[in-house]
Formats: C-alpha cells, sequence, structure tokens
C-alpha cells in the first residue's frame, strides 16, 4: 500500500468550513468516494481525495457544519471509524469519529468528558466548539470558540467558527466585515490552514469581489493539492470576473474528478462564455449521469436547466443537432 494524503470531509447543510486538520502521513485503508459540498451553492459533489506525496499538504481532516452531522469520508473505511467512535477511551479521535458517524451530541459529551479532565484541554474546547456548531447551536458555539482563542491564540478552529456565527447572523455589513477579519487571520497565520481559505474565498464571492476570490482560492488550491473544493471555488470566481480563459482552465481540472457539480459549472461556463447550447446540454447530460439520485439538489438543478436550454434550442431551430 503506498502512502497517500487523506482528507475527511464533514458535509453539512450549510456547508461551511470549520477547520482542516493535520496529520501525519500513513498507510492509505480501503477508500470510497467522499461527498463534498460548495459553502455558497450548498450543491454536493462527489470526489475521492487521495494525494501523492506526504511532503505536501499531509493527511488532514475537514470539518463542516449541518446536515445533523452527516458525514461522508475518503481514506479511513468504515470499520475503522466505528472501531474509533467506540473506543472505550475518551479522545480526540472519539470525538472526531463520533461526527463522522453524525453522533454530534455525543461527540458534545466526549468533548465534555476531555474538559471535565482538563478544563484547559485544546482538543476538548475545538471538540465541543464543532459539535455544537454541526447541531445548529451556533451562538454556544462561538462562545467555546472564543474561550479557545483566549487559551489559544490564534486558532483556526475558533476563528472559523467565530466568522461562520457572524455569517449565520444574516447580512450586515459589519458582521460580514469582522467575518472577514477572522478568516483572513487565520489563513495568513498558518500557511498550511486551508478552511479559512476556502470560506475567505467564498465570502469574497458573496460580497462582490470576484477577482480576489480568485487568488484566494489558488492559494488555497496550492495548500490542499488542487482539492476539489478549491478548483472550483477558483473557477466559479474567475466566471463572475468574467477571466473565462482562466475559469475552463481551473474547470478541467475539477472535470477529472467526474463531479456532476463541475459539469453543472461548465454547463453555466458555456452559456455564459459563448452562450453554446449544445455544449451545455452535453454537460448537464453528465450532470444528470453522474448523479444519478434524482432527488438529490444537484440533480434537480440540472434537470431544471437541461429544460431550459431544450426549450432555447427549440426556439433556434437546434434542438436535434
Amino acid at each position: 500500500m503506498q502512502e497517500t494524503n487523506q482528507h475527511y470531509l464533514f458535509k453539512s447543510a450549510d456547508d461551511k468550513f470549520l477547520f482542516w486538520r493535520h496529520k501525519s502521513p500513513r498507510r492509505s485503508l480501503p477508500t470510497r468516494n467522499g461527498c463534498l459540498a460548495l459553502m455558497v451553492l450548498a450543491i454536493s459533489a462527489c470526489v475521492h481525495q487521495n494525494g501523492s506525496s506526504s511532503n505536501e499538504v499531509e493527511n488532514a481532516l475537514v470539518l463542516k457544519s449541518g446536515d445533523q452531522g452527516a458525514v461522508m469520508n475518503a481514506g479511513v473505511s468504515d470499520a475503522e471509524w466505528l472501531k474509533r467512535s467506540t473506543a472505550s477511551e475518551v479522545s480526540r479521535d472519539r470525538v472526531e469519529a463520533e461526527m463522522v458517524a453524525g453522533k454530534n451530541e455525543k461527540s458534545e459529551e466526549s468533548a465534555r468528558d476531555l474538559l471535565s479532565r482538563n478544563p484547559a484541554s485544546k482538543e476538548g474546547l475545538e471538540g465541543l466548539a464543532t459539535s455544537l456548531y454541526l447541531q445548529g447551536r451556533h451562538e454556544k458555539a462561538a462562545f467555546y470558540a472564543k474561550l479557545l482563542i483566549e487559551k489559544y491564540p490564534n486558532n483556526t478552529v475558533a476563528l472559523n467558527i467565530s466568522g461562520l456565527t457572524l455569517m449565520k447572523r444574516g447580512n450586515d455589513p459589519q458582521d460580514l466585515r469582522q467575518a472577514k477579519k477572522l478568516f483572513e487571520s487565520a489563513f495568513s497565520g498558518d500557511t498550511k490552514e486551508i478552511a479559512a481559505g476556502l470560506n475567505l474565498g467564498h465570502l469574497l464571492l458573496e460580497t462582490g469581489n470576484s477577482k480576489r476570490a480568485v487568488s484566494i482560492f489558488e492559494q488555497t488550491s496550492e495548500r490542499c493539492n488542487e482539492c476539489l473544493q478549491a478548483i472550483l471555488g477558483a473557477s466559479i470566481a474567475a466566471r463572475r470576473a468574467k477571466d473565462f480563459n482562466t475559469s475552463k482552465t481551473y474547470l478541467d481540472r475539477a472535470i477529472q474528478s467526474k463531479s456532476p457539480v463541475a459539469y453543472y459549472h461548465l454547463a453555466l461556463w458555456h452559456i455564459q462564455s459563448s452562450n453554446d447550447l449544445k455544449s451545455a446540454r452535453e454537460a448537464l447530460g453528465k450532470v444528470r449521469f453522474y448523479a444519478q439520485n434524482p432527488s438529490s439538489l444537484i440533480r434537480q438543478k440540472a434537470d431544471s436547466f437541461f429544460r431550459q436550454v431544450v426549450v432555447d434550442m427549440e426556439k433556434k431551430g437546434t434542438v436535434d443537432e
């Protein structure tokens, strides 16, 4: 078995990235596709997240919020996660494994158990803040994130949770500016920080700063070995900035993952760059092929988009091409 970078991805309802934990390289375990999601669009995509070099970004853990903590993972077998989640000894591994299993209330209990033994436990505070956020108890999570920052200044988990909580409050410009500062602090304060880069990039997109978002996603991509979230974010940002060539370059990389989300954005790219209805229809056909669950959000969006493209082609008399 070869050494591999392993990214454990926690999928969520509002698709916010809480942290990416760096671990030491280990032998690869049986894998399956992990489902990712873009923060702004909340559209799920599936891709293997295996790297090839242990001297790049090492084995990592990305935590994202919500969906009752529903999780898919790549790099660790279901049996291994189950073993960790049922371990008799409470540890960070057990706290995280319980999150993988979607047992966020149980994960909260385990984190509190860690803190009962050591009230200053960084792992306990991180686990508690994260499990609370995953349960949708955002303000409570922010409270423990604040304690984390007081005890461990510049803790990236705490900075991300604090920023995301501000964004959850609404679209108050002051809250968004403060969230941006928190993400920037986390991203610039640790050259291996990835989650804050993804959050910052999407916040910049939300606030209309597409060109800077491209730069942030590019930097994040370098840190995460061109993970799907970063390269697809860079493509979306470049497209919104009307830089269609750069957008297509990143899309071509994203499509290699066979991600239905990437093909959906390829269809958008064809429409916005040249109004190429035929190519857009072909790309949407790929979405329907790879997103086989007709009730999934991306499939529903693709089906609606596909019908509109066919209508437009009929108007032009090109539907049979």
